[in-house]
């Protein structure tokens, strides 16, 4: 077997300072999920309130536009889709436990990887939901402008 010989020189700094940053934005891109979950919590219960409270303040003899099928699967849609959205946007704040051995960076990493992955797969779903209750609602409102009075 030939023997191998390994040379290594020190790190340069621009490479220290890649490492530095890399190190910090891995650890803050948990946090970044959790600010965008948080961001979409708010807004998906701004227009669930407003939605309701369109509802409610409906007139006595509903307006035509609220007694067009289209608009009540939609509205279902828009609705369905916000409350969707908002279960996977908590799924990626709440809190989980991993029970990995602090002698073991290797699977503290694996671990940090799989949290990671999570929060990011729960956040895109969330969104997906979010883009299909807006387009749904969007469209809500399309028609209720476009309905003619009778």
């Amino acid at each position: 077997m030939p023997d191998v010989t390994y040379t290594s020189r020190a790190e340069a700094a621009a490479e220290a300072e890649l490492r530095k940053w890399y190190a910090h934005a891995a650890l803050g891109s948990p946090d970044t999920l959790d600010a965008a979950a948080r961001t979409l919590q708010g807004l998906i219960t701004a227009l669930l309130g407003t939605l309701f409270a369109v509802l409610a303040l409906a007139a006595d003899p509903l307006p035509l536009y609220l007694k067009l099928c289209s608009v009540k699967v939609l509205g279902t849609v828009a609705i369905v889709g916000l409350l969707v959205s908002l279960a996977f946007s908590l799924g990626v704040v709440f809190p989980r436990h991993f029970a990995t051995p602090r002698s073991r960076p290797d699977e503290q990493r694996r671990d940090f990887a799989v949290l990671l992955g999570n929060k990011r797969r729960w956040l895109m779903v969330s969104i997906g939901a979010f883009a299909l209750a807006l387009a749904a609602l969007s469209a809500v409102l399309i028609i209720a402008l476009w309905a003619t009075p009778q």
